[in-house]
C-alpha cells in the first residue's frame, strides 16, 4: 500500500491558521472604525488658565503661542474628542479611553491632533502633557515648569523659556531646539535625543537605546549617560560627565563659560572610543 505524504495536511493546517488570523485582523479593523467614528474638526472654548494638564490616549498635541486662549482639534475621531474642564484657572484636557482601539500593523483611522494656543504675555506656571500614542510639541512660549510624558511618539520642544523641563519618553525621538531652562531632565528608553541651542544651568540626559547629541549649547553642568548609542557634545560648559556602554563619546569644549584650565571633564565608554577636543583618549578621559 502506498504511504500518503503528510505535506498536504500540514499545508491545510497552515492555510487554516493564516485564514483565521486574517479574519481576526479584518474584524478588529472593522471594530476600530465603528468604535471611534469619523475624524472631526472643531473648537472648544477653554478660557484663561495658569495651569495646564493634558492626558491624551491616541491623539497628538501641539501647545503653542496664539492670539487667544483656544483649543481646536483636527481629524479627531468623534468618539474620542477631548473633554475639557477649567476649574479655578487649572485647565484639564482628557480623552476617553477606548479599549478596543489599537493600531495593528499600521491599520486604524488615526487619532488626529489637538492644538492649544496661549496668548503672548500669559502667565502659565505649569504645563503637564502626557500622550500614550502620538506626538507632543510645545513651542514659542514663556512658561514656569514643563513636563512631557510620551509613551509611543516623538517629543519636540522649540523656542520655549521656562524654569524646568522634564521629558520622559518610552519609544520615540526627543528634540529640544533654541530653548532656555534653568534645569533640563530627559529620560528616554528607545529613541535618539537631540538638543540644539539650549541655554541653562543643569542638563541631565539618560538614554537606554539611542544616540545623544548636544550642540550649539551653553549649559554649566552636563550629565549624559547612555546604554547603547554614541554621545556627541559641542557646547560651553563648566563640567561634563558623559558615559556610554556601547558607542563613542565625542566632546568639543567652548570656553564661553570658563577657561580650559577650569573645566571639569569625565568621559567614558565600555565599547568604543573617547575623543575630547579632537584628541583620541582610548576608552576614558578625566580632566
Amino acid at each position: 500500500m502506498e504511504k500518503k505524504s503528510g505535506f498536504g495536511s500540514v499545508y491545510l493546517f497552515v492555510l487554516g491558521v493564516i485564514t483565521v488570523i486574517c479574519c481576526i485582523i479584518g474584524i478588529k479593523i472593522h471594530a476600530i472604525g465603528e468604535d471611534l467614528g469619523k475624524g472631526k474638526n472643531g473648537n472648544i472654548e477653554i478660557g484663561e488658565f495658569s495651569e495646564l494638564k493634558v492626558d491624551l490616549n491616541i491623539t497628538s498635541v501641539v501647545i503653542e503661542k496664539g492670539s487667544e486662549w483656544d483649543l481646536r482639534y483636527e481629524k479627531v475621531p468623534e468618539k474620542i474628542i477631548p473633554k475639557v474642564e477649567n476649574k479655578d484657572g487649572k485647565l484639564v484636557v482628557t480623552q476617553k479611553q477606548k479599549r478596543t482601539h489599537f493600531v495593528f500593523f499600521g491599520f486604524g483611522n488615526g487619532g488626529g491632533k489637538v492644538y492649544i494656543t496661549i496668548p503672548k504675555g500669559a502667565n502659565v506656571k505649569v504645563v503637564d502633557a502626557a500622550v500614550d500614542t502620538g506626538s507632543c510639541t510645545i513651542e514659542d512660549l514663556l512658561l514656569g515648569n514643563v513636563k512631557v510624558d510620551v509613551d509611543t511618539g516623538s517629543a519636540k520642544i522649540n523656542k520655549v523659556v521656562a524654569d524646568k523641563l522634564v521629558v520622559d519618553s518610552d519609544t520615540g525621538a526627543v528634540k529640544i531646539e533654541d530653548c532656555s531652562f534653568y534645569e533640563t531632565v530627559v529620560d528616554s528608553d528607545t529613541g535618539a535625543t537631540s538638543i540644539d541651542g539650549l541655554e541653562g544651568t543643569k542638563l541631565k540626559v539618560t538614554e537606554d537605546t539611542g544616540a545623544i547629541k548636544i550642540i550649539n549649547s551653553t549649559v554649566a553642568d552636563i550629565y549624559a549617560d547612555g546604554d547603547t548609542g554614541s554621545i556627541k557634545v559641542e557646547a560651553a560648559f563648566e563640567s561634563i560627565d558623559a558615559s556610554t556602554d556601547t558607542g563613542s563619546v565625542k566632546v568639543d569644549f567652548n570656553d564661553k563659560l570658563c577657561s580650559e584650565d577650569e573645566v571639569k571633564v569625565k568621559l567614558k565608554t565600555d565599547t568604543g572610543s573617547v575623543k575630547y577636543n579632537g584628541e583620541r583618549y582610548g576608552k576614558k578621559f578625566v580632566k
